[in-house]
């Protein structure tokens, strides 16, 4: 269903972004040669969207194997439930609440902000996309294991998104999508000039923490 977004990276996206005019187009990254589009379900109060205050990708790598860097033109949204997302409030950089899953909201005081984390999936089947946009990536099985459908590794992306301290959460908390349990991220790659695989190569796949692409 279509519905409002609040897009973070590259700053043409819109509904009708293909790859070479994001390749073209800047980015508010610090990794400027990450021009991916990246967006989640506007958050509303009042029935109208607040725009986010800031938001961090992490890429991370697997445990004891190796990853393949993402693909320019691969698409992805995370599905909707209580595994691929969580909410928290912090204060002074630390985590003051954590909810047990998407639905569930902490309520934030005025002194901490609000954040919503969403996973994205890391098995993959060698496709840029499917037909709704999720089914080509899958999470792991027990012991991290990707299954025999989805045997390509990728870096686990995981975006979050911090909101005005004015915002407070809770169990009424409201997205473009719908409640709270709607939350979920889409991410659109596209990076220039071999970035990606140099910092997977030198970081992920080395197990080192890196940034400013934020990679773990």
């Amino acid at each position: 269903m279509s519905h409002l977004h609040q897009f973070f990276g590259n700053t043409s996206t819109n509904a009708n972004s293909t790859l070479a005019p994001l390749l073209g187009s800047s980015t508010t990254c610090r990794e400027k040669n990450d021009k991916s589009a990246y967006w989640v379900p506007a958050l509303m109060v009042d029935g109208q969207p607040v725009a986010p205050v800031r938001a961090s990708v992490y890429y991370r790598g697997a445990k004891n194997k190796k990853v393949r860097a993402l693909p320019n033109g691969f698409k992805l949204v995370t599905p909707r439930g209580e595994a691929t997302t969580f909410w928290t409030c912090k204060a002074d950089g630390t985590v003051t609440k954590r909810s047990s899953g998407a639905g569930d909201v902490p309520t934030c005081s005025d002194n901490e902000q609000l954040s919503a984390h969403v996973r994205f999936q890391s098995c993959w089947n060698g496709e840029l996309d499917s037909g709704d946009h999720t089914s080509h990536a899958v999470y792991p099985g027990r012991r991290n294991v990707c299954p025999s459908t989805h045997p390509i590794t990728i870096p686990a992306l995981q975006l979050n998104v911090f909101y005005p301290q004015s915002v407070r959460g809770g169990p009424d908390l409201t997205l473009s999508s719908g409640n709270a349990a709607s939350m979920h991220a889409d991410v659109f790659t596209a990076w220039t000039r071999g970035r990606q695989k140099v910092l997977v190569r030198k970081c992920l796949n080395r197990h080192l923490r890196c940034g400013p692409a934020q990679l773990v």
